[in-house]
């Protein structure tokens, strides 16, 4: 009686025990998940926070299952929730966890080395999150696990030796992350895997020799976008279960093994060298290659694979013809051979493929014609992409015949003939491109007949029909194309007329390019109702009138260029709102007036071309607000006035151009500021003062021009000017410095005579430069410039290398004089030519440049200035045969130089 009293006293005491435990350690996972629901800062569906919480079972809650005996945690799965937070290290408290899945959420930081805990886990799907930091090495502990899912997040450093401990492993997946160094060999003896993806990571070093030894149920290898050396290994074929295999854009060498051959299995390849071989792998059906530095040609081979519905080599070194055994792969869906180097003509067998979606055989060297059947057996065709090579012959008509084409992309070749009206039937098309061909309009009208037809593809986003000699007239009806037109380009086309209206029914356009064509008239006041528009070009025409101020009301205008047309008026002030601008090109116009005062609010503008227009007035001191630009180009107008120091608050500027205007006053000392400059063009203004020496810290400065001003002192001789040559500082008033300057030492030399000695060197180069291309030419192909050209030319279209010997002479008169033959006071009877002719009979010295004048030395150097004079006008007599030719000229200019060199003495 006493012994079953007892016995029944330890059995109440063992269950007691037994719950105790199993609630001390149910309270365990609980703490362990609500530490979690702290960790997790955000959740837009707030489902955790409205189910998780401390008075119901933990085992009932959202993403939670339990074991049935012990009551334990054993799957914590919460994918696609759009959680954000921490992974806390309690979370290795779950002793009984098999299952931890929170992909496709935001989970960040680093992975707590307690996960190494979870001896019992079996799946771990981590991916689609923000996760850093190194893998734990205590997963390797983790000897149960089946699936490791990493892929697409941050993790760096390298893969732990450690993964090579679990026997059990079937899927190892860290694709997309920044794992680097070398693969370790110990992840190449689970002879369980079946799956291994290291894909877009930066892993180095090489593969096993024998990396296939202990795989045998290994169907899919996938390395792709490493940093992987060495040869590929025959011993890859001893994975005959392989099913995918990715080793393309590594840095593999040698030879694929003609073993591979017998990988009977395999469906999908991505490799670096395509072995003749592969004809042998029966059931493959995608092969893809792109970018993986491929040589050598097409196997012929490829027709053995009746199986491939996709072909993918682009982007590397093919070279050779397209084998026509090609056009026996009859379940062929998309063919991809673009941007290698593979010649001749295309089979036409290709192209009577008919489940074929999209063929592009662009930027090779092709030749021929297309197939005048092309379009007749593609029915399925979405893409066809033949731009860069040089197929030549008309555009069949019988392309719109594949209705279903969407993108058709035949440009930068050699068709000619018109553009086929019937790409109007193509009612699917997204994107045409035609340009940079030799393409015409159809004759018989003036107006771009295919436009019009192009009006029936209601779905097209993309038109571009440029750098063609289409020479016809933009037709009303370009108004009532696509409403999802997004971009139009037919730039240098030789378009004529007007730009009509109804442009501005184009609602929807982003890009609209019309430069280099032959348009009149006036910019039409629609393209105010451009509205999304981003980027709008119409350079090189003769556009006139004034800038519409509608073009203010494009809040998402980005880019503007309008240089080199006939456009008048001021800047709009409006331009203020433009505040999406980065781009603006309104040079060589006629434009006048001020620059607005707004302009300078544009703070975030990187590009500003305002030059060789007619505008007038000084740079404002808001021109310091620019602190985004990089090229600012202002020269050839009439400004004046002094340089604002702000300038020197345009730390990003890296071109800067302000010549041939009337600018005055030192150069700013803040110039010195603009830490990023490498062109600095300041000549042929009134600028005076001293070269700031601060511009010794413009260490990036390549290029700088302050000749044709009044600077004095010393020239800088550090940092970028030790790379500057006399070049840079020619006409000045008194500038001084080292040898290479080629001016006076500071102190030393009269100016008159040391401004005559470095000059003539650099018109001599030119004389120099001009003999060497006139001895190797029969004929000149420079055309005349209005006060430059020799009357032969002006009047019978004559032209001859003394043409240019005219054009040298007056080059020389207006280098001494600083005066063009087109100033006002030579635009009526008195000629440049003349005013200097009859300067020889009194005094020479009347018509030279004052800044190269010195009373001292004035009558010391007359005989030379006046030898130079009257070899100016020996080149511009107005007989040819009077005229003297140009290696005679440069001997005479050679005599002046050194007789000028015996003459020019340091002063003792």
């Amino acid at each position: 009686m006493e012994k079953k009293n007892v016995m029944t006293l330890l059995l109440l005491i063992h269950c007691f025990v037994a719950r105790l435990v199993v609630s001390v350690t149910n309270f365990t996972d609980e703490a362990a998940l609500l530490t979690l629901k702290v960790h997790i800062t955000s959740e837009p569906n707030n489902i955790l926070a409205n189910n998780w919480s401390e008075g119901t079972s933990f085992c009932s809650w959202v993403g939670i299952s339990c074991s049935l005996r012990h009551r334990r945690v054993t799957a914590l799965n919460l994918p696609n929730m759009g959680l954000n937070g921490t992974i806390p290290r309690e979370l290795g408290n779950l002793s009984f966890l098999t299952s931890f899945n929170i992909s496709n959420n935001n989970f960040q930081g680093h992975l707590p080395d307690e996960l190494g805990h979870l001896r019992r886990l079996k799946s771990l799907d981590l991916q689609f999150n923000a996760l850093s930091g190194e893998i734990p090495t205590g997963f390797g502990f983790l000897t149960k696990l089946h699936i490791m899912v990493l892929s697409y997040n941050s993790f760096t450093g390298s893969i732990p030796r450690e993964i090579g401990n679990l026997p059990n492993l079937q899927m190892l997946n860290i694709r997309n992350n920044t794992i680097s160094g070398s693969i370790p060999s110990t992840v190449f003896n689970i002879s369980s895997l079946w799956r291994i993806d290291f894909a877009n990571n930066q892993l180095s070093g090489t593969l096993p020799v024998d990396m296939c030894t202990h795989l045998p149920v290994l169907e899919s290898f996938d390395v792709f976008g490493n940093h992987l050396t060495g040869e590929i290994f025959s011993s890859l074929t001893r994975c005959g279960e392989l099913r995918q295999l990715s080793l393309s854009r590594n840095q593999f060498s040698g030879s694929i093994a003609k073993a591979f051959g017998n990988l009977t299995k395999l469906e999908e390849l991505y490799l670096g060298t395509v072995p003749s071989e592969i004809g042998n792998l029966s059931a493959l059906q995608v092969i893809r290659l792109a970018r993986s530095n491929l040589t050598g040609i097409i196997p012929s081979s490829f027709g053995n694979l009746s199986m491939l519905d996709e072909i993918n080599i682009s982007e590397n070194y093919i070279h050779g013809n397209i084998p026509r055994e090609l056009g026996q792969l009859l379940n062929l869906k998309d063919l991809d051979l673009g941007g290698n180097n593979l010649l001749g003509k295309t089979p036409e067998s290709i192209f009577n493929i008919s489940g074929l979606q999209s063929i592009s055989l662009a930027v090779n060297n092709f030749s021929g014609t297309l197939p005048s059947t092309i379009g007749l057996f593609l029915p399925n065709l979405k893409y066809l992409l033949i731009a860069g090579n040089q197929f030549s012959g008309i555009i069949p008509g019988s392309i719109s015949n594949a209705s279903s084409l969407t993108g058709v992309d035949l440009s930068h070749n050699l068709f000619y003939g018109d553009v086929p009206v019937t790409f109007g039937n193509l009612v699917d098309l997204q994107s045409l491109w035609v340009e940079s061909n030799q393409l015409i309009n159809d004759p018989s009208t003036l107006e771009l007949g295919f436009l019009t037809a192009l009006t029936n593809c209601r779905d097209l986003e993309r038109l571009v029909v440029g750098i063609n000699p289409l020479n016809g007239i933009l037709p009303k009806s370009i108004g009532n194309l696509s409403n999802s037109l997004e971009e139009f380009y037919i730039s240098a086309s030789g378009i004529k007329g007007t730009i009509p209206s109804e442009i501005g029914n184009l609602s929807n356009l982003v890009i609209l390019s019309l430069g280099e064509n032959n348009f009149t008239g006036s910019i039409p006041i629609t393209v105010g109702q451009l509205r999304k528009i981003q980027q709008l070009e119409v350079p090189k025409s003769a556009i006139e009138g004034s800038i519409p101020s509608v073009l203010c009301n494009l809040p998402f205008l980005g880019k503007l260029v309008l240089s080199e047309n006939q456009l008048s008026g001021s800047i709009p002030s409006c331009f203020r709102n433009l505040t999406s601008l980065r781009e603006l090109y309104l040079d060589s116009n006629a434009l006048t007036s001020n620059i607005p005062s707004p302009l300078w609010s544009l703070t975030d503008i990187r590009i500003l071309n305002l030059s060789s227009n007619f505008l007038i007035g000084s740079l404002a001191l808001e021109i310091g607000n620019l602190k985004s630009i990089t090229h600012l180009d202002i020269s050839k107008n009439q400004l004046t006035g002094n340089i604002s120091s702000s300038i020197g608050h345009l730390q990003n500027l890296i071109k800067l151009s302000l010549s041939r205007n009337r600018l005055e006053g030192p150069i700013p000392q803040s110039f010195g500021d603009m830490v990023s400059l490498e062109y600095l063009e300041l000549s042929q203004n009134n600028l005076s003062g001293v070269i700031p020496k601060s511009l010794e810290n413009l260490i990036y400065l390549r290029y700088l021009n302050v000749s044709f001003n009044k600077l004095t002192g010393e020239i800088p001789n550090g940092g970028p000017f030790t790379n500057f040559t006399a070049e840079s500082f020619m006409w000045n008033d008194a500038l001084c410095g080292a040898a290479r300057f080629q001016v006076i030492a500071c102190d030393r030399q009269s100016k008159t005579k040391v401004l005559l000695k470095y000059i003539l060197p650099s018109i001599g180069l030119v004389a120099i430069a001009a003999s060497i291309i006139w001895e190797s030419m029969a004929q000149t192909k420079t055309l005349g410039t209005i006060g430059y050209m020799a009357p032969e030319y002006g009047s019978a279209g004559i032209v001859s290398t003394k043409v240019d010997v005219y054009s040298y002479g007056i080059l020389l008169m207006e280098t001494f004089t600083r005066k063009k033959p087109t100033d006002d006071q030579f635009l009526r009877e008195l000629s440049m030519k003349r005013w200097v002719s009859e300067s020889l009979l009194c005094s020479v010295m009347k018509v030279v440049d004052a800044n190269l004048l010195n009373g001292e030395d004035e009558g010391s150097t007359t005989k030379e200035i006046k030898s130079i004079m009257e070899l100016a006008l020996q080149c511009t007599a107005e007989s040819v045969e009077e005229r003297v030719n140009m290696k005679d000229a440069l001997v005479k200019l050679r005599k002046i130089k050194t007789k000028l060199d015996e003459n020019v003495r340091p002063i003792e």
